[in-house]
């Protein structure tokens, strides 16, 4: 009888420990395929590459967000730089081109929602900002320097502000014609004017 509870303990101890294995496996599991599917670690530089940027090969990509929600509009694409600690003028990090890029339409999106605001509070009367003609603002396309740009176009200054140049390398991440990329970009930046 001895022999057969301690037999039972055994078998008792060892399910619990089997399942307890199980439930440290299951629970690893999500960690485990998000390791495998983000590059952490560029095993050719030796570096683990800033928040937010993805290596495809030798070019590198992040995405730009929106300055009213920091949704993700698109994504710019630029070299691999393998040496950020001595960065040539020919070198410029992905993540920087989007945060340029982010802090340009930042800049029209805040001019134009200003406009709007202060066209509502004249209507209503809640303040006098003066008279001034209404700002209307265009997201165009355009070529400068023989590249591709995305620029805007607004009434009340004289010349477009370029928001980003579509680069060799965004034409090969993305594999679409520059005309074809611009015009993309073009209709996602009007949205954020909208």
């Amino acid at each position: 009888m001895r022999l057969q509870s301690q037999l039972c303990c055994s078998v008792v101890y060892r399910r619990l420990y089997l399942g307890f294995l199980a439930c440290v496996w299951v629970l690893m599991q999500p960690a485990i395929a998000s390791g495998q599917s983000l590059s952490v670690f560029d095993h050719q530089t030796g570096t683990i590459p800033p928040e937010g940027v993805l290596r495809y090969g030798s070019i590198k990509a992040a995405w730009v967000r929106s300055p009213l929600d920091g949704e993700r509009l698109f994504q710019v694409a630029a070299p691999t730089v393998t040496d950020r600690s001595n960065l040539s003028a020919q070198d410029f990090p992905v993540e920087i081109r989007a945060q340029s890029v982010e802090a340009l339409l930042k800049i029209e999106v805040d001019r134009f929602h200003r406009n709007v605001l202060n066209r509502l509070a004249r209507q209503w009367r809640l303040w006098d900002t003066g008279w001034s003609a209404p700002r209307s603002a265009e997201v165009i396309t355009a070529t400068l320097n023989n590249r591709p740009v995305v620029q805007i176009k607004s009434s009340d200054r004289s010349r477009p502000l370029t928001i980003i140049t579509i680069t060799q390398t965004d034409i090969d991440f993305y594999s679409e014609m520059p005309e074809v990329l611009s015009e993309e970009w073009r209709m996602i930046v009007q949205g954020e004017l909208a």
